[in-house]
Order: C-alpha cells, then structure tokens, then sequence
C-alpha cells in the first residue's frame, strides 16, 4: 500500500458532512432523519394536546350559547383561543425548523453538482457517487452501518442523474414540470427551475424511508426491546408491515411534519402566489412519493430505480457480497420483465453508470506496447459515467507493474480483460500458481493474515483502504 497519510481530503470531508446532516447517530439529535424520529416520537401527545384545547374551546362555546352576556366565560374562550393560536404558531416554527435544513442540503448537493460544461459535470456526478462507494468499510458490520447512513445521499444523486438524462431523452411528460418548465425559460431565471421541480426532486429522495424512524417501524426493525439486528431479513409479514408503516408514515411527515415553507412579508398578492407556489411543490412531492411505490412507466420511476439500485450497491444485507455489485441490473431487468417498473428508465440508467458502479474495484490483465495481454493483474477504480459500452467501464488505475500509485492513467476496460468475467479469467488460468501467489503478496498489505481466503484470480478488488490514504481521493483529477 501506498505509505501516505491516512486521512481525510478536504472533498472527502464535505461528503462525510452532508451525509451526516441527514443521517447520523450523535448527542445532539440534529440531523435530518433525526429530527424525524423526533417528531414521530412526540407527534401523538402534541395532536392530543391540540384536539384537548379545541374540545375545550367547543365546550366553552356551547355554554356561552346558555350565557351569552358571562364575561367569565368570554375571558376563558380567550384565553384558550389565544393558547391555541400559540400552539399553532409553536408547530409552524418547528415546521420551518425541520425544512430549513432539508433545502440546504438539497442547495448543496446541486452545488456538489454544477459544472461548467457536460463533461464536468458528469465527472462531479462520478465523483460523488464514487467518493460514497469508496467509504464504505470492507468488512460486513461497519458496511451495513455506513451504507444506512449514506444510501439516501446516493439514492438523490442518482435521481437527479437519471432525471436529467429522462428529460433531455424526452422521456417524462408532466404537466407541472413542464409548466415550471415553461415558466423558468420565460422570466430567465433558472432558480425558479431549481427550486420548484429539481429540489422537490431531491428531497422526495432523501426522504423516502424516513418513516422507517417511526416508532411503529423501529419495533419492527429492533423488536420490542431493541435488542435485535435491524440487518436481519425480515420475514414477509415483517417486510409488509414496515412497507405500510413507512409509506403511511413518510406521507404523513411530509404534510404535517414539514409542510410548506412561511411566507415572509406584508403583501397580499406575493403571499398568496408564493403559498400556491408551495403547495403545488408540496403535492408534486406527495405525487412523486406515491408513484414511486408502484411506478409503471411513470415519473415514480425517477425515484423507484435508484432505490433498487442503492439497495444492491449500498447494501445493508449480512450476506453482502462485493462481487455483487455489478449485478445489480439483473434484477432491475427482472422487475422490468414482471411490469413493476419501466425498462426504459433502467436502460436509460444503465446509459448513465454503465455494469460497474462509480467506485468499484476492478481487476484486469494489462497488455504490453505490442497489444499482448500480460501475465499478471492489476488494479483500476470505476471512474468515470457514461461509457460508450455499458461493458467497458471508465478506470483510473489503482496500480502499476504491481505498485500502487497515487499518479494512475485513465483507461477504459474491454470485457476481455476484466477479470469479472469467466472468460478473462480463464485467459489467467495458464499462469502457475507460485506466480500468482506473487501478484498477491505485493498487492496483498496483509497477505500472510489472508492465504486462507487467496482467490489467485480474483474477480474484483476492495480499494477502501486505498481510498483512506489522503493522496488517493481524488481520482478524478486529470489524469497523468
């Protein structure tokens, strides 16, 4: 391994930022999902609590109907009028508490993604979703943790991505992003763009399985008494009723728990064009949550397909398998094949990422100035999106003639000499085994603690310890 210092660039620490403003586990409770579990938690005792002054308000009225003149009366309706005003006022401030954050963070994520050209911008879209996968720990316990934590700033990078792709393919038809549409193009103004349809976009993605942090769903997941292993599979009747719990619940978190946004100002005419404003992204939101549960060849595909495909590639399963990873269009090919989601919109991803995610570790047999395949292996990272052939991915080599190096060229790999496949592998199999041994003992830190799980031809390789060295995180730099 590269001797460099094991730490954390200065990108890399905006990512880890991000994902923990919407979720992490720390004394202050102040993330996104956090702040969720927060208002679930007490949302029945404040709804209890506002029905008890109404019934009381009610009560003091029927009887003022008896005594009309009882300024008695008349001082406690006040009084309870001017609680329950308070009370409302309280929960709107706490509304505007529990967005404020969430459009920040969707504000920072288009910023993470803007670029003065298609090129960069692609390369910033790579660099994120590949800075996520390289994070994630090697072994099984620390995976599943981590992923929990960053699958939904994945899942609405992704959406974006596919989104953009869908509109300039002209595959959605929506009246209102059409209408926002129209609008952002005649007042010249793309804000109006970014605000009304991109980041309605994102938070739907953020926020699809935050009514999992119910507390409904939490007995589910970690049993009465929290004692079991929320990774587990669960069973089918599990699996059903937390899939009801979340959608009932998410649904609920985004009306009441969030809302829309208050209007600041004085003028009439602005406050009623702004809240209409709001509410139309509020019910494009609500329409997008929905569609996504069963999206045919609808927009729900926007936010479905990347769900499916960061529940493979961000997996919280404890069979996990990293070799996996490129599979994962195998079984958004089968959902497709059965009509729960559209084939076009897996294809267009599939545009998009290619088989190998961003991050990946690849394998491969490098050829010689002649063209003819060498008889070892070396390491490459996925680095890149949008490759010509879905096969072939986009690669910064991880190392060179057997030594890693921070200073990789670009490459874009042929099947035929991706060691993921059966028949690049065969082409190693003519290699000894005693040369084999002595690819992996240099490629291998810890060689000698892992003989017992030696696979001489592997298929793929795990760069997140490579990837924890400072000099390493940024592949996506111009390449030498």
């Amino acid at each position: 391994m590269v001797q460099n210092i094991v730490k954390e660039s200065v990108y890399t620490k905006t990512i880890k930022t991000i994902i923990a403003s919407i979720f992490s586990n720390t004394p202050l409770k102040d993330s996104i999902y956090e702040v969720a579990a927060s208002y679930f938690e007490f949302a029945a005792q404040n709804e209890a609590e506002k029905l008890s002054i109404e019934a009381k308000i009610t009560q003091v009225k029927q009887k003022m109907a008896e005594n009309v003149k009882s300024d008695k009366l008349k001082l406690a309706l006040k009084k309870l009028e001017n609680k329950l005003k308070d009370f409302d006022i309280k929960q709107r401030e706490q509304r505007t508490a529990r967005l404020l954050p969430i459009k920040n963070v969707c504000e920072d994520i288009l910023s993470l993604c803007k670029g003065k050209d298609c090129h960069e911008r692609h390369n910033k879209f790579a660099r994120i979703l590949g800075t996520i996968q390289l994070m994630v720990p090697t072994a099984i316990k620390p995976a599943n943790n981590q992923n929990k934590r960053s699958k939904h700033l994945y899942r609405a990078i992704l959406s974006l991505l596919l989104f953009e792709q869908l509109m300039k393919d002209q595959l959605i038809t929506n009246a209102y992003i059409q209408d926002v549409q129209t609008k952002a193009l005649d007042e010249a103004d793309e804000e109006i763009y970014q605000n009304e349809v991109l980041i309605p976009i994102l938070m739907t993605a953020l926020l699809l399985d935050i009514g999992n942090h119910h507390p409904d769903a939490i007995k589910i997941l970690k049993g009465e008494d929290g004692n079991l292993d929320e990774f587990r599979t669960l069973n089918n009747e599990e699996r059903l009723a937390l899939l009801k719990i979340n959608y009932k619940q998410t649904i609920n978190y985004l009306e009441h728990g969030l809302g829309v946004a208050t209007y600041i100002g004085n003028k009439k005419s602005e406050r009623a064009l702004f809240n209409e404003h709001e509410n139309n992204k509020l019910s494009f939101i609500l329409a997008l949550l929905k569609r996504s549960v069963d999206p045919k060849k609808g927009i729900g595909n926007v936010i479905k397909i990347p769900q499916i495909y960061v529940s493979v590639v961000l997996s919280t399963r404890k069979n996990f398998d990293y070799r996996s990873l490129p599979r994962v269009f195998m079984l958004l090919n089968k959902g497709a094949e059965k009509g729960s989601h559209s084939q076009v919109v897996v294809n267009s991803l599939l545009k998009i990422l290619g088989i190998f995610p961003p991050g990946f570790g690849v394998t491969y047999i490098p050829k010689n100035m002649d063209g003819i395949d060498l008889d070892r292996f070396e390491y490459a990272i996925v680095n890149g999106i949008y490759p010509q052939n879905p096969h072939a991915p986009i690669l910064r080599a991880a190392t060179k003639n057997l030594t890693f190096t921070s200073s990789g060229h670009d490459l874009i790999l042929n099947p035929e000499n991706n060691l993921f496949y059966a028949n690049c592998r065969k082409k190693l199999e003519k290699v000894s085994s005693e040369r084999l041994n002595e690819i992996l003992k240099k490629l291998w830190s810890n060689f000698e603690n892992r003989t017992n799980e030696a696979e001489f031809i592997p298929h793929c390789w795990e760069p997140h310890e490579y990837f924890s060295y400072i000099k390493n995180q940024n592949l996506w730099n111009k390449s030498l």
